[in-house]
């Protein structure tokens, strides 16, 4: 049974986000929270928080430069495929530089923007639908307008 405990307000978090608790589980925003019900009622296999590596650390000199990561909310994986699944409200250019460099590397985030769309990426999901059709089919590209 999934219920809503407690919001609260922190602050220093970024864009006004609450973080949220379900089940004992304490989210980044209430849209992740959102998003964790559909994806749990759906059966799939899930992990929350898995960390991607986008550059492995190094040394400048002396100087030892920290890995660059990315952590995804909610890693599906269904029949051997994996699917990156990020709660965003709004994508922000950091978000934009890390997906470039994890789909670089191989790894497609796909954006859910709703408790809706991460409904239907679980219905798409089970269909067997690719992580790449997903992304077209839940965030479609914007058209450009003529000049």
């Amino acid at each position: 049974m999934i219920r809503h405990v407690y919001t609260t307000r922190r602050s220093g978090l970024k864009y006004g986000n609450k973080k949220t608790v379900i089940d004992g589980i304490t989210f980044d925003s209430q849209l992740e929270a959102g998003c964790y019900k559909p994806l749990k009622e759906s059966g799939l296999e899930f992990t929350r928080q898995e960390t991607f590596e986008i550059q492995e650390s190094f040394k400048d000199g002396k100087k030892t430069i920290r890995a660059m990561t990315y952590k995804a909310d909610f890693v599906v994986t269904h029949n051997g495929v994996r699917y990156v699944l990020d709660a965003k409200g709004m994508q922000t250019p950091e978000f934009k530089i890390k997906y470039k460099l994890l789909l670089y590397r191989g790894v497609r985030i796909i954006c859910v923007s709703s408790m809706k769309k991460m409904t239907e990426a679980c219905i798409y999901i089970r269909q067997g639908m690719t992580s790449q059709e997903l992304e077209s089919v839940l965030n479609p590209p914007k058209k450009r307008k003529k000049r």
